[in-house]
């Protein structure tokens, strides 16, 4: 006999999913790294997909969930997106000529991803340089 309720998908997702999460963290990422505070950053988020693909839904709460899937706070290593220069582009298609994996074209125009695992990036406050440590609470 069948379960009753929605089935299971045990994990399994579209690839337009995977592709709006590489883009929400690489977004989110440089909106961070360009001094932004959360709230702020996660609002230049959605601009920016918004603006690159119109046709995928986006939302602050859908933001704030890839963020906590894939950059957890507290955890020490996180999913990390970062777009390479065509120099390091380059330098990737010459290894893999160099090791017999044939041929690979780039158009010059698209932009790369680099999609893997690093350490929990530090974001530091901005209106915190040069003031004391707070003393803690008694």
């Amino acid at each position: 006999m069948r379960r009753r309720g929605r089935p299971k998908k045990n994990g399994l997702q579209p690839s337009w999913m995977f592709a709006r999460m590489c883009n929400v963290v690489l977004a989110f990422t440089k909106a961070r790294g360009s001094g932004s505070k959360h709230s702020c950053a996660v609002a230049e988020t959605i601009e920016t997909i918004q603006k690159q693909t119109p046709g995928v839904p986006i939302s602050d709460g859908a933001v704030r969930q890839i963020l906590a899937v894939c950059q957890p706070r507290g955890s020490l290593i996180c999913f990390t997106v970062k777009e390479m220069t065509q120099d390091m582009v380059y330098l990737s298609l010459e290894e893999r000529r160099n090791l017999g994996l044939g041929r690979v074209f780039c158009d010059p125009q698209a932009t790369v991803l680099s999609i893997g695992f690093a350490p929990h990036p530090n974001y530091p406050r901005i209106n915190a340089v040069g003031r004391p440590p707070l003393k803690a609470l008694r």
